[in-house]
């Protein structure tokens, strides 16, 4: 509606607000610009570039796939538990799953995904939520494990997409996505972003993620940002595009590097840097993000942190991106910077083993 902010500058309005001068989480705006002074461009737009090396037959599939690798992107708190049982943290971990779902599922329909079982994440995802344990010599039983609340929450989100897709009457999370940018073409409204990320919080409850710090809304959407993100990084770049995106049409093969104006969208830049824990870490280990003492031990050593705490913490995250891309002049945007920023906890990453980031008991939003 004309003069009611998009969901995404209600965001980044809010996070400026919740690190306003004056309280004890705030953006250090001299490391901010110092960051940007020394920040590569080049390298920052690469990190934020994901990509698989998949061959899709359609471009509903492709969709597909993107939509439920970041709808499947949580976890965080049980990266040790991981790493112990299958040797991998849960951002490999839900990656592995993905990919075993696109190439060994027959089909990924809202009826699969309904269906989707506990033994299905053990299936795909490869490791177990029960544990067997020795009643007495001889006599096993099978009880919840330390990873039974991921299997579930995996579970929860498949299903819950598929109930969704039900209720929208579409059959495949690719086929949503066509549908609602078909429909914004044809009654001549604008690819955005904002209205995109709107759309996936509405229709689907894992990709629906908001928090507050008192009466302060902070809608994060940080899984849905982050497919929007990745859609037009695929998609809708202007070096892609090959005019009004006619080709690509749901059951059309795609050529490799095709682009989809459906997807470039006209506020792109307005899209947030990541709003998840490794983000946050990083920010603050890079000096941007200043945190009372007891926020910054939980940020640094892996604690726990819940209700105000965590939203704000979040929401410093995002203000990071926001500074240094301000500090940048352009040169990158808030989305490529947080992307840049989580991306330093990870393989390969400066930050890695240094810090841990912050755990949310029970958040499927990281």
């Amino acid at each position: 509606m004309p003069g009611v902010p998009s969901v995404l500058e209600e965001l980044h309005s809010a996070c400026a607000a919740a690190t306003a001068a004056g309280g004890d989480v705030t953006i250090d705006a001299d490391a901010a610009a110092a960051l940007a002074a020394r920040l590569e461009p080049g390298e920052v737009r690469a990190a934020a570039k994901g990509g698989f090396p998949i061959k899709f037959d359609t471009l509903e599939a492709e969709l597909t796939f993107l939509a439920l690798y970041h709808l499947l992107d949580f976890g965080g708190e049980f990266d040790d538990q991981l790493r112990a049982a299958v040797g991998r943290d849960a951002r490999e971990t839900m990656q592995f799953g993905a990919l075993g779902l696109h190439l060994g599922a027959k089909r990924l329909d809202r009826h699969f995904l309904k269906d989707f079982s506990a033994f299905s994440v053990s299936n795909y995802f490869g490791f177990e939520g029960r544990v067997d344990s020795e009643l007495q010599p001889g006599i096993t039983i099978s009880k919840p494990g330390p990873l039974q609340p991921l299997a579930e929450a995996v579970r929860a989100a498949v299903n819950g997409a598929g109930a969704a897709l039900e209720r929208e009457g579409q059959r495949t999370l690719g086929g949503h996505i066509l549908a609602f940018a078909d429909a914004r073409r044809q009654a001549g409204e604008p690819a955005l972003a904002a209205a995109f990320v709107a759309d996936l919080a509405a229709a689907f409850p894992g990709y629906d993620d908001v928090a507050a710090v008192g009466a302060t809304r902070l809608p994060f959407h940080r899984k849905a940002q982050a497919l929007a993100a990745d859609l037009c990084a695929r998609f809708g770049t202007p070096s892609q595009q090959a005019g009004d995106g006619g080709e690509g049409e749901e059951g059309e093969p795609r050529q490799p590097g095709g682009g989809d104006a459906r997807f470039a969208w006209e506020d792109a830049a307005r899209l947030a840097g990541d709003s998840g824990s490794h983000a946050a870490a990083a920010w603050h280990e890079l000096g941007v993000v200043r945190l009372p003492e007891a926020l910054a031990a939980a940020v640094k050593e892996g604690l726990p942190l819940t209700g105000d705490d965590e939203a704000r913490v979040r929401a410093a995250a995002v203000a990071a991106a926001d500074a240094v891309a301000a500090a940048a002049g352009g040169a990158v945007t808030a989305a490529q910077l947080g992307a840049w920023a989580a991306g330093q906890l990870e393989e390969g990453g400066q930050l890695r083993g240094k810090v841990k980031g912050h755990v949310a008991p029970g958040t499927t939003a990281y």
